[in-house]
């Protein structure tokens, strides 16, 4: 079970299914389905941070190729735990964006997630 607050706030928000037209994270859920969990800022951030920045997680394939070139990021459950764990009020020379897509990946998922967790961009 995905967390309810975050799945109501940002389907009230955008819709909760895929949308090129929507930039922002996507996150397939039990169906295979794209759910929308970040809407992107329009500041200069990217998943690939993550792995770069953080040393979290892994560079995959992205079925939204047609979209934006952008690589998808797969995460375990350990790193899930270490993202929702980060003090990341301490990484104030990220854009604001970088620091709410961390937020909203481990908020997401901070409730039973599959393993590995997958998490894509159309930006």
């Amino acid at each position: 079970m995905k967390n309810p607050a975050v799945v109501r706030a940002v389907t009230a928000a955008h819709g909760d299914l895929y949308q090129s037209s929507v930039l922002g994270l996507y996150q397939p859920d039990a169906e295979g389905k794209l759910r929308l969990i970040h809407v992107y800022s329009g500041q200069f951030y990217s998943l690939s941070d993550i792995v770069e920045f953080l040393d979290l997680g892994e560079l995959v394939e992205s079925p939204l190729h047609d979209d934006c070139d952008e690589p998808g990021l797969e995460l375990d459950s350990v790193e899930i735990a270490k993202l929702a764990s980060l003090d990341l009020e301490s990484l104030i020379e990220h854009p604001s964006g970088f620091v709410q897509m961390c937020r909203d990946i481990a908020l997401y998922n901070s409730q039973s997630s599959p393993n590995p967790v997958i998490v894509y961009a159309n930006f």
